[in-house]
């Protein structure tokens, strides 16, 4: 929600979704928390770093709004979805630059490797070395009479990219036993075994081919076009969201 303060300076308050008092729990504030000092950690370690600055937060609900939220700046830009339009003899150029100047930002992210992935711990708002937890999940839906259903969880940290792939496949329902003869379910469970293939030969997350183990680097939770800002340069402006 963008506004304005009496200065004219423009400034986005993001007002979050499952904030309301009867459904926020402790792990919400944890894991909001960890985002707003990880974005903050981002931007004292790599100052051009395309997100937004944060200005001030609260993740409870004893301020003048009695919600949380999330006070940044404003970073100008046209949304990725809209700048790739076009027919591809007329925006190719205008789509390489932009995933050019995307490819550049990711790879800054690579100057902040961590040795397992989850959600990052500080322990104070200007800690330069956090260390990392467990990873923290959350879903919403709906009941039956409507009213929004707020589930959140923790998962134990990464240490293998590919152990952790396959053991989200697990989770995927789909799978067919012996006493299962339904074409969907062989269906379904013909992509999880080709899921599982692809996965087996993914590389490992290596900086070099002689590193010992894997390392991991921050990624954007929301890493889709319509989260990514570009100038009239096609050059990424702001990652949100």
């Amino acid at each position: 929600m963008p506004t304005e303060n009496t200065d004219m300076e423009k400034v986005v308050v993001r007002v979050l979704a499952a904030g309301c008092s009867d459904r926020w729990i402790d792990d919400d504030a944890y894991a909001t928390k960890s985002e707003v000092l990880t974005m903050k950690y981002v931007k004292r370690k790599l100052p051009n770093f395309p997100i937004p600055e944060i200005l001030g937060y609260d993740v409870g609900h004893e301020n003048k709004i009695e919600h949380p939220f999330i006070i940044m700046t404003v970073l100008e830009g046209e949304r990725m979805f809209e700048a790739w339009q076009g027919l591809p003899e007329e925006v190719e150029d205008q789509r390489q630059n932009i995933l050019r100047s995307l490819a550049k930002h990711m790879l800054d992210l690579q100057q902040l490797s961590f040795d397992v992935a989850g959600l990052l711990l500080f322990r104070t708002e200007l800690d330069d070395g956090p260390a990392v937890g467990p990873a923290f999940r959350a879903s919403e839906g709906y009941d039956k009479e409507g009213g929004l259903i707020h589930h959140t969880w923790f998962e134990g940290q990464c240490t293998d990219t590919q152990t952790h792939f396959l053991e989200q496949v697990e989770k995927m329902p789909g799978r067919a036993t012996e006493d299962e003869h339904n074409p969907t379910t062989y269906v379904h469970s013909g992509m999880t075994i080709m899921t599982d293939i692809i996965i087996k030969a993914l590389p490992p997350s290596l900086q070099s081919v002689n590193d010992p183990k894997e390392t991991f680097v921050l990624a954007p939770p929301d890493f889709d076009w319509q989260n990514i800002l570009v100038d009239s340069m096609s050059n990424v402006t702001s990652i949100i969201d």
